[in-house]
């Protein structure tokens, strides 16, 4: 009843998430390690990898950081467990370890050979970017074509075709091909 402005529903529809400011560059991504340098005693020095990037809020989950236990149900069996999951940490509270010595440092970026490279301010080393796996677990490097897939020169040839005539020369030219007229 969000009628009555006593009620809970009112209060709730006055209440809109706020998105926060974005981070115009990101130079943590999914992967990476990172260790926590604010927040909470009991997580400052605990580090772990970047599960998932949630870019609206500026928030990192982190495998071993701010775990909290969560109580899912299962609809079939009625029946509960309890289950272990990263809470978010803001951007602002890690920090991206060094790869030559595993301490946090500052991360800048810089173009070379026109690719976007991070680097440790410390130390100058380069830090890599981590391989990216996707959710259904194919990588583009191990996969090996089926006979059920497309080769990329028949898709090449069947798709593409240049031409510099305008959409309306092209469609007129078709329809000339499809009623049998000279070109």
């Amino acid at each position: 009843m969000a009628s009555h402005p006593w009620s809970r529903a009112a209060r709730m529809l006055g209440k809109r998430t706020k998105l926060a400011d974005p981070i115009p560059k990101w130079k943590i991504v999914t992967g990476d390690i990172v260790q926590v340098i604010q927040g909470p005693k009991t997580e400052i020095g605990k580090s772990g990898k970047v599960l998932r990037v949630d870019r609206k809020q500026n928030r990192l989950y982190i495998e071993g950081v701010l775990e909290h236990t969560r109580r899912i149900r299962n609809e079939e069996t009625n029946q509960t467990a309890l289950v272990q999951s990263p809470a978010p940490v803001h951007y602002s509270n890690v920090a991206l370890l060094d790869p030559k010595d595993g301490l946090p440092c500052k991360v800048k970026t810089q173009v070379i050979d026109g690719e976007r490279v991070r680097y440790s301010t410390r130390t100058l080393s380069k830090i890599p970017k981590p391989h990216w796996e996707r959710r259904d677990g194919i990588s583009p490097l191990t996969y090996k074509d089926t006979p059920l897939d497309t080769s990329a020169e028949v898709v090449a040839r069947e798709t593409y075709r240049p031409s510099v005539l305008t959409l309306e020369e092209s469609v007129l030219r078709e329809m000339r091909r499809a009623a049998g007229l000279p070109e």
